[in-house]
């Protein structure tokens, strides 16, 4: 990973736009750090990035971004629409650089 790359969450990684999202993080030199969908059968992750740890449950993914020792989410892409923005906004303050 190159130093000025960018490191991102997605919610929604099972949708139907979430490929594209990955496929253009890849593109542009960034990583896909933590996925999120509720569908366990999401294997186009691993096509991209391998090492994407993957949750499907937000709270799981919530409870292990924070323990990390060090905010290690740039950018948090969403692939959904059921969320609340708010709340979405919300976790990406406290999750993100």
């Amino acid at each position: 990973m190159e130093l000025d790359s960018k490191r991102f969450a997605l919610v929604g990684a099972g949708g139907y736009i979430a490929p594209r999202h990955m496929k253009a993080i890849k593109e542009t030199g960034n990583v896909l750090v933590a996925a999120l969908d509720p569908n366990d059968s999401v294997g186009v992750i691993d096509s991209y990035f391998p090492n994407a740890d993957f949750f499907t449950e937000l709270n799981v993914l919530i409870d292990t971004l924070k323990n990390y020792a060090v905010k290690t989410i740039s950018v948090l892409t969403i692939s959904v629409f059921v969320l609340p923005t708010i709340f979405m906004m919300l976790i990406f303050g406290l999750l993100c650089e």
